[in-house]
């Protein structure tokens, strides 16, 4: 399936089904840092699912999620998602309140075995 074929909309809602949500996620995580949230074609509320649907599923092991969720915060949008429930245990000192701070925590993430 060409996740990159639906609206914004119908793409949400793809994020439902837990066998397409990563996918549906990152192609969402893309769009947001192709500004289309900033410019209007996607709602705000997208951010919030990227970050959930992505941050789930690296707390279940997929390094991929980490990493697009990283980048996303690194992106155009980063400074209006939301920080992810991150898995136990902190890394940083500094926190979480900057998107590059976050960014940093979704790498590290993905580079944890």
């Amino acid at each position: 399936m060409r996740l990159d074929e639906f609206e914004g909309d119908a793409l949400m809602a793809l994020t439902e089904d837990p066998a397409l949500r990563e996918d549906a996620c990152v192609e969402l995580a893309h769009r947001i840092n192709r500004a289309d949230m900033m410019i209007g074609i996607l709602p705000v509320g997208a951010a919030d699912i990227v970050v959930a649907g992505l941050s789930a599923a690296g707390r279940s092991g997929s390094a991929r999620a980490w990493r697009e969720l990283g980048v996303c915060f690194l992106g155009t949008d980063g400074d209006r998602l939301p920080p992810p429930q991150w898995p136990a245990g902190p890394r940083f000192t500094d926190g979480d309140g900057q998107p590059a701070s976050r960014a940093l925590r979704c790498f590290a993430e993905a580079a944890t075995p």
